[in-house]
């Protein structure tokens, strides 16, 4: 959902740019994905089911949003960053420990 969405957000600005990284962090695995896009942003909508794409839309980020309080496995961050948006996924690795 993340991805498609800077999809279709890139799609529509000037430059058209999509950046993803992975990267791991101590237990954590993360993967940052960058976008631009055209027009102003209001990160306190994102995720609340707010679209500016019209009736049956908006529900993929409200949903990965639901899914994030279900768990403590991941976590989304979103922000702006050198005109780019940026949907930050933490993806936390449990360790097994080891049986004696």
């Amino acid at each position: 959902m993340l991805l498609d969405n800077a999809i279709d957000a890139s799609k529509k600005s000037k430059d058209k740019k999509i950046v993803v990284s992975v990267t791991k962090e101590k237990s954590n695995v993360i993967f940052n994905i960058s976008n631009t896009y055209k027009g102003k942003l209001d990160l306190d909508k994102i995720g609340t089911g707010f679209t500016t794409k019209g009736f049956g839309h908006g529900y993929g980020l409200r949903l990965v949003n639901d899914i994030m309080k279900e768990t403590n496995s991941f976590e989304v961050k979103n922000e702006i960053l050198d005109k780019y948006y940026v949907s930050k996924l933490i993806i936390k690795i449990e360790r097994k420990r080891k049986s004696n």
